[in-house]
């Protein structure tokens, strides 16, 4: 007889996959103009990168990473579609070099593609141009000022990046986090809080190097030769991100450790205090 709970999260791996199945079919409707075979492969190479080298999350073993970074330029570049499937291209050899299970191999290339199609839509729902309107060589700067309308454009654009920020990491925790609750047997805004509320805060603003790396792709794209792998070289601010993002975690799971040796420490007291009341209750019961 099959375990309810797997049975459940089978359902609702599935159900993701398709949904993001979905998603990239219609992104591909109005998908931008391909942007070659070398941007693709930076891009999921940069993302591998970033992907094996991801954290534990606190409950669920479920893996986190920066490739979020990836991801987010990506998007500002290419699109959701192309994006989603780069995000599908790079979650998928990723997790066989990790050698996860089948099941967590899929569900991370669903709900990661799904992610970046609602987060690229919301950015052009908010009006945000691909790519954004600074990075092209007529961005109204003359004379090293800046023109009202190009000033407008590029608020617009900044604008509509962090809209796509926050829903790409709302969908991605929401996703997740539903699969582990669903795995573990606890209560979805648990997992939630405990997951993803506490880092909130800080993927919001270190995604902001993402526009870096956006740049950066954008301006070693037009060299000749190998110095376009000059492009790499944002790695750096990256692994620095991610030691940040490890000793957060880090840091984090030892409040935790600490908060539950209090709780067992005021247990241990309570108990201490009712055996004395109880011992003194039975030597002397009329005081």
């Amino acid at each position: 007889m099959l375990n309810p709970r797997i049975t459940s999260v089978h359902a609702y791996v599935i159900a993701v996959t398709l949904l993001g199945a979905v998603a990239v079919g219609i992104a591909s409707v109005s998908a931008e103009p391909f942007p070659g075979g070398w941007s693709l492969g930076v891009f999921v190479i940069l993302m591998l990168l970033l992907e094996v080298s991801g954290t534990r999350s606190r409950i669920g073993g479920a893996a986190g990473s920066i490739a979020f970074l990836g991801h987010l330029a990506s998007l500002v570049l290419f699109g959701p579609f192309w994006a989603g499937t780069i995000g599908a291209v790079s979650s998928l050899a990723g997790q066989l070099g990790l050698r996860r299970p089948l099941v967590r191999l899929v569900f991370n290339a669903g709900q990661i593609t799904l992610s970046l199609c609602l987060a690229g839509w919301a950015y052009k729902a908010l009006g945000g141009q691909v790519p954004p309107t600074f990075f092209g060589s007529n961005s109204g700067l003359e004379g090293g000022a800046l023109s009202n309308l190009a000033f407008d454009l590029v608020v617009r654009d900044l604008v509509a990046f962090l809209g796509m920020v926050i829903v790409y990491f709302v969908s991605n925790s929401i996703a997740v986090s539903g699969a582990v609750a669903l795995s573990s047997g606890q209560k979805f805004l648990d997992v939630w809080r405990t997951n993803s509320l506490w880092v909130f805060g800080y993927d919001i603003a270190a995604s902001w190097l993402a526009l870096v790396v956006a740049w950066f792709y954008t301006l070693f794209s037009g060299l000749d030769g190998f110095t376009r792998l000059g492009f790499l070289a944002v790695v750096l601010p990256v692994v620095v991100v991610r030691h940040v993002y490890g000793k957060l975690n880090t840091l984090q799971s030892l409040y935790d450790q600490l908060d539950a040796a209090h709780a067992r420490l005021e247990q241990n007291m309570h108990e201490q205090l009712a055996m004395m009341v109880k011992s003194i209750e039975a030597r002397d019961p009329y005081t």
